[in-house]
């Protein structure tokens, strides 16, 4: 591992994303490991979307997510850069207009297969894939008449996406991400008590300020807890 990649690092782990993308950026050329690149330029790309509001946030997802697809290609069955290209391009699919959302969403599930055939009881891609079967399985009527016009459905149910999330929390519990989706999912499927529990859970924990995407978990949970089902 190169020598300049340790200041990177520092500066990943320390949360100071843009500082080790710059950082990156002036040493692409010169650098002679390619694959330690690409992966911590997705990171830090990653890492600044998620703690960016939206007018950003796509831009840097989709840096991470052309950073994260060359290093794939290069290493197929690395798994911790497949983490990151499912992340980004799951993040994609949830933020994207709705043409850009069906694409990535068909693009995001062939990556998770891969992943999930690699580490089936990984935390990550166990939360991934309970997700994913949550979004399937509450489109609108719109977005399913699009998404059979470019492909089939998956076959997802609310049941199994809970059953991956419920497993996901077991293997690390009370991860703010997963503990919200596990909420949505129990409130879409009419499980108001359940749905509470989970949800006043992320409120609780009031989010990382520091990370957008967080504060934005917190501030849908408060929203659906004082909804009619909630009074």
């Amino acid at each position: 591992m190169e020598s300049s990649f340790d200041e990177i690092d520092d500066l990943l782990n320390d949360g100071r994303c843009l500082e080790a993308y710059h950082l990156l950026e002036s040493s692409s050329s010169s650098s002679t490991d390619r694959m330690g690149w690409l992966y911590r330029a997705a990171t830090a790309c990653y890492n600044k979307g998620c703690a960016e509001g939206d007018e950003t946030r796509l831009q840097w997802l989709q840096k991470a997510h052309d950073y994260a697809l060359e290093a794939h290609e290069r290493e197929p069955t690395d798994v911790d850069v497949l983490s990151l290209l499912c992340s980004a391009t799951g993040k994609l699919a949830e933020d994207s207009s709705m043409m850009d959302k069906v694409k990535f969403g068909f693009e995001f599930q062939q990556y998770l297969d891969k992943a999930v055939a690699l580490s089936a009881d990984s935390y990550e891609f166990l939360h991934m894939r309970g997700r994913f079967e949550y979004q399937v399985s509450t489109l609108g009527i719109a977005e399913r008449t699009l998404a059979r016009a470019l492909g089939s459905l998956p076959n997802c149910s609310l049941e199994s996406a809970l059953q991956d999330l419920l497993a996901a929390d077991k293997i690390s519990p009370d991860e703010i991400e997963n503990v919200f989706f596990i909420g949505k999912t129990y409130d879409a499927m009419g499980d108001y008590i359940n749905a509470k529990t989970y949800l006043e859970k992320v409120v609780s924990t009031s989010g990382n300020p520091d990370c957008a995407i967080e504060c934005e978990y917190v501030e849908e949970a408060k929203q659906i807890l004082s909804g009619p089902n909630y009074s």
